[in-house]
């Protein structure tokens, strides 16, 4: 590795770090905060946040999962939904129609 790999390398490395520590910043700034709307464009918090001034952005979105209840597991989710109404033999004609466009079969 000659000198000037050495200095694109550490360029790079330098960048990604930078790039890490901003998203570790970003992420330390972020509070998730339950609480209810109370209007069309009122939100009611079950806490304060503190240390936060500026203008902030608000993702709206069920308490529970809106898949399902709250706890439930991907398990849980696959059990009560309805079964498929395909036969193997048609998945596997899929799936073998599928790899041979890939080259694999």
């Amino acid at each position: 590795m000659n000198i000037d790999d050495r200095r694109v390398w550490l360029w790079y490395d330098e960048r990604r770090a930078i790039a890490v520590a901003q998203t570790e910043v970003e992420m330390q700034r972020q509070h998730i905060v339950k609480g209810r709307l109370v209007g069309p464009k009122s939100v009611e918090l079950d806490e304060p946040v503190v240390g936060m001034t500026a203008e902030v952005e608000v993702l709206v979105r069920p308490a529970s999962d809106a898949s399902g209840q709250a706890g439930e597991t991907v398990s849980d989710f696959l059990r009560r939904i309805p079964a498929g109404t395909r036969s193997k033999e048609e998945i596997d004609r899929q799936v073998h129609a599928e790899r041979e466009s890939w080259g694999v079969c």
